[in-house]
């Protein structure tokens, strides 16, 4: 609508003492009080969804007690696919080498149960009256850290390897999720096509590391007789699928920006950070000194993994407050910081300045402390505008 339109092509004003960016907190004045008045508008077309997901989840959540948040189911799911991801980090380090079958079953169970009580918050906040922007922005967050560390687990199993396609995967996931959020952003609502990520493209991901037990994970690695591995059967399709998912979201866009005669060329412009983290990423890949993915893959992947999350948060909290986005931040400094020092090395043919190993952990680190603090700030700020806690259902809200 013309609201949503009209706060969100505002991001190129000047930051001046009362913007969202100049100082903390993070929330502006104006933004906590348009948190009070934030409704949801969203659903769900999935056939699956609506007639098993749906139902059944409906009879599962009544087993929950109703002093239990949704928040706190909702982190439940996540240390679920957090849980997965550091074992199968130990018998894959490098995004490569066969684990035995028991991780992969549990990988699907792990992925299914993420799914599950991510659906699961949503029905626990309509059954106790706690639905909130606080919930909206909890469950994308989680969402947005998922997409990397499942993307990473994801890749393990199909025996990617330290390579090039290690990054191109994580696009494949990380991408559509952005424009998923940024289509939210700009129409006020997300409403999932009939066949979606969240829903099928789970299920394809969990019975993929179920055929990976059964079959054993070196089948992936093995040639097929195109002479590719058959790896590729699962990452053709997948790519096809976040290309037409992230096609439809600018479409949606498009037909919002046409319908308010505004300029789309202003909406694709909050996708410019995205597109610089991606494509800072590809030459920093391209450039190392040390070849940072062959021998550092998943520091590299947790560090752009953490930055994305922040950007994605950014810009979720710009929808619940009905703020105007600030795409311009200090999110992307370590990347261009770790990209401009490969590429010094790359460009005089010498030595980096800095040590790349050193400037990943401490921008990793770096990265986490300042996630972190974003967090914090921003749920302390929501709770105290909404009267509400985060993890914890207040006595007034218990039926």
């Amino acid at each position: 609508n013309a609201e949503y339109m009209g706060r969100a092509l505002c991001f190129g004003g000047r930051v001046s003492s009362g913007c969202i960016c100049a100082k903390m907190p993070y929330i502006s004045p104006q933004g906590i009080e348009n948190l009070k008045k934030y409704t949801y508008k969203g659903g769900d077309l999935s056939l699956i969804y609506k007639h098993i997901l749906s139902p059944l989840n409906d009879r599962l959540v009544e087993y929950f007690p109703r002093w239990l948040a949704p928040n706190t189911i909702t982190l439940a799911g996540l240390a679920c696919v957090i849980t997965s991801h550091i074992i199968m980090a130990y018998y894959a380090p490098d995004l490569q080498g066969v684990a035995p079958a028991w991780v992969y079953y549990m990988c699907a169970i792990c992925l299914i149960s993420y799914q599950t009580l991510d659906n699961l918050d949503g029905k626990q906040a309509r059954r106790t009256g706690t639905s909130s922007p606080l919930g909206l922005l909890f469950d994308h967050g989680c969402d947005a850290v998922n997409c990397t560390i499942s993307s990473m687990t994801m890749m393990s199993t199909l025996q990617v390897g330290p390579n090039y396609l290690a990054v191109i995967m994580w696009a494949i996931a990380t991408v559509p999720f952005f424009f998923a959020t940024w289509e939210e952003y700009f129409t006020g609502g997300l409403y999932l096509p009939i066949v979606n990520g969240p829903t099928e493209g789970l299920f394809a991901v969990a019975f993929l590391y179920v055929f990976t037990g059964w079959k054993g994970a070196a089948y992936w690695a093995e040639l097929n007789d195109f002479g590719f591995p058959n790896s590729y059967y699962v990452f053709i399709p997948f790519a096809v699928s976040s290309a037409f998912t992230t096609f439809y979201n600018i479409v949606n866009v498009y037909n919002s920006c046409k319908e308010q005669r505004v300029s789309m060329v202003s909406a694709l412009k909050l996708s410019v950070p995205l597109l610089g983290l991606i494509t800072v990423l590809v030459l920093w890949v391209a450039t190392s000194p040390v070849d940072v993915i062959a021998h550092y893959p998943r520091l590299t992947l947790w560090l752009v993994g953490l930055l994305f999350s922040k950007l994605v948060t950014h810009l979720m909290i710009a929808h619940v407050s009905h703020s105007p986005y600030e795409p311009f931040r200090k999110t992307l400094l370590p990347l261009f910081v770790v990209g401009a020092n490969s590429a010094y090395a790359f460009l005089f043919k010498t030595k980096a300045p800095i040590d790349e190993l050193y400037l990943l952990i401490g921008f990793v680190v770096l990265s986490i402390l300042t996630y972190l603090h974003l967090i914090v700030s921003v749920v302390g700020q929501m709770t105290e505008a909404l009267n509400i806690n985060c993890f914890t259902i207040k006595k007034k809200n218990k039926e």
